[in-house]
């Protein structure tokens, strides 16, 4: 019983296997999206075209870059303030410390202040 199951399953994967060969070949020659595998396209230096199940989704990657940046300064941000307010730094002199804080130097967490 068991070896049958492990038949069925090998011809099921193979079967499979099969199709998204033949799926990528053929939207490699029509250059539509392939119906059954992930597929990414760069477009140009700023889009990426991703298609799965026959549906297209372009990415811009600048705008990607973008917000990643933001999100980062951010948390820069909020760590500073938090160790000043771990620190005892009084209010206005957090926002002072901010701006003194070189860009590349490391940020101390809470946890190494203690």
């Amino acid at each position: 019983m068991r070896k049958k199951k492990r038949a069925v399953f090998l011809l099921v994967f193979f079967f499979y296997l099969g199709l998204v060969a033949v799926d990528s070949a053929c939207s490699e020659m029509t250059r539509y999206p392939g119906a059954l595998t992930l597929q990414s396209r760069r477009i140009d230096r700023e889009h990426i075209l991703f298609s799965f199940l026959g549906k297209e989704v372009l990415v811009n990657t600048d705008w990607i870059l973008e917000e990643v940046g933001r999100v980062k300064d951010t948390a820069k941000e909020t760590i500073s303030v938090l160790s000043g307010m771990v620190r005892g730094l009084p209010e206005g002199s957090q926002s002072q410390h901010i701006n003194n804080q070189g860009r590349d130097e490391e940020l101390p967490l809470p946890s190494k202040t203690l």
